[in-house]
């Protein structure tokens, strides 16, 4: 009966087992996965209450960072003969068989920004020089290998604003950017004859500036004495200072500035050219005349050719070329502040007696040309004598104080010449 009854309890422990376990599978927690679980990862999955589980570390492997630097691109110059440049076309040229080369005759009006002479023509023959490239262009770049650049040869080139010149140049004419009213920059390679500064091309053989543009200033630091033939003529300038230092003033230097109203010359100018203010408003305003004689600072310009009798005042330095050129003069008193006598000043005139002053420096070629004076007393201080510059119709004789001809003299008398006396001490005459 014992036994029964242990078996019974036995029998109803493990029912009760069984029903709890499938409580717990179907509603426990809030585990809604309905797969079946099978009892043996029932039993791995069981943990007894007292077993601590320690977790294992959970480990991050870094992976280190690579940098990687890209490799420096290598520009590679283009070699020379992999550029080339590119010439303009349709130049004129003209063959000059004792140079055996081309001469640039010009191109007419173009429409071209960038004028490139090219240093041969499509035959291969050199280009030497540049006789007249008037156009349109706002740069001209004139090769190396050409030697000549003429007279006016960039001038009327009205939009032109930059200039390129080789080293090669070796003759360069006057007045070679007339009438160009853009110019602002001109570049000169180093050069044995020629330099450029302030925007003016100057000849270092002669200090001479012998092209100005409309933005030039002359340098006052001893490279330029003298302002060349028609060097800034017809260029929009409103004003102008001569610095101290210059010598000489040439022909038409300032000639056709139609807006030049203002110039201010130094008293150490000795030679003024002919007509250098001619077509400006300083020639043109009445009001810059005195006694019929036009004056700029203690300069003689120009004067009417109706004077008969004239008596500078003290101060007048010069007197430019060809101011009394044909005039009715008879006499005329000059000041002992006078240095010099330009070219042609009395030329023509009906001039009869003059006193040279003790003092004066230069006297310019045809001086006194087919004039009427008799006398001529040359003082000691005359340092250039201008060729034919005593050539008066009724000269009787010529009196120097200098001993011997001086060789900076350029005159047709000589020693011998019955009508010239050396070495003139003062005596009177008869």
């Amino acid at each position: 009966m014992k036994k029964l009854i242990i078996f019974l309890t036995l029998a109803l422990l493990l029912m009760t087992a069984v029903s709890c376990g499938k409580d717990t599978e179907t509603t426990g927690g809030e585990n809604t996965d309905t797969t079946p679980v099978t009892t043996t990862e029932a039993v791995s999955t069981t943990t007894k209450k007292d077993e601590v589980t320690t977790p294992k570390p959970v480990v991050t492997t870094t992976k280190p960072e690579v940098t990687t630097t890209k490799k420096p691109v290598v520009t590679t110059a283009p070699k020379p003969e992999d550029t080339k440049p590119v010439y303009s076309e349709g130049l004129s040229y003209s063959y000059n068989f004792s140079q055996k080369a081309n001469v640039v005759e010009g191109v007419g009006r173009c429409k071209d920004e960038v004028i490139m002479i090219p240093p041969k023509d499509e035959d291969g023959t050199r280009i030497y020089r540049i006789k007249s490239l008037t156009c349109d262009a706002k740069t001209i770049i004139v090769p190396a290998g050409v030697t000549q650049i003429a007279t006016g040869a960039f001038a009327n080139c009205p939009n032109l604003e930059k200039v390129v010149l080789p080293v090669t140049l070796s003759a360069l004419g006057e007045h070679i950017f007339e009438n160009c009213p853009k110019l602002q920059t001109i570049e000169l390679a180093t050069n044995n004859k020629f330099a450029v500064k302030n925007g003016c091309l100057i000849d270092k053989a002669t200090k001479t500036v012998t092209s100005g543009s409309v933005f030039a200033t002359i340098p006052d630091d001893g490279s330029v004495l003298a302002i060349g033939y028609a060097a800034f003529t017809n260029l929009p300038i409103t004003s102008f200072t001569v610095p101290d230092g210059i010598k000489a003033i040439g022909d038409f230097a300032f000639s056709g500035c139609a807006s030049l109203t203002e110039v201010t010359l130094s008293d150490g100018i000795t030679s003024i050219g002919k007509k250098v203010f001619d077509g400006t408003p300083i020639y043109t305003d009445t009001a810059n005349w005195k006694d019929g004689m036009l004056c700029v600072g203690n300069h003689l310009i120009d004067a009417n050719s109706s004077l008969t009798e004239v008596t500078l005042p003290e101060g007048i330095v010069t007197i430019a070329a060809t101011a009394f050129e044909g005039a009715a003069l008879k006499s005329i008193t000059l000041p002992a502040s006078l240095k010099g006598i330009g070219h042609d000043a009395f030329c023509r005139s009906t001039l009869e007696s003059v006193t040279l002053n003790d003092g004066l420096v230069e006297i310019g070629y045809q001086a006194f040309s087919d004039t009427n004076v008799k006398v001529f007393i040359i003082p000691e201080s005359v340092v250039t004598v201008g060729f034919h510059a005593f050539s008066s119709l009724g000269l009787k004789h010529i009196y120097c104080y200098a001993e011997t001809i001086p060789d900076t003299w350029d005159v047709t008398f000589t020693e011998t010449s019955s009508y010239v006396t050396m070495g003139y001490n003062g005596e009177p005459i008869a």
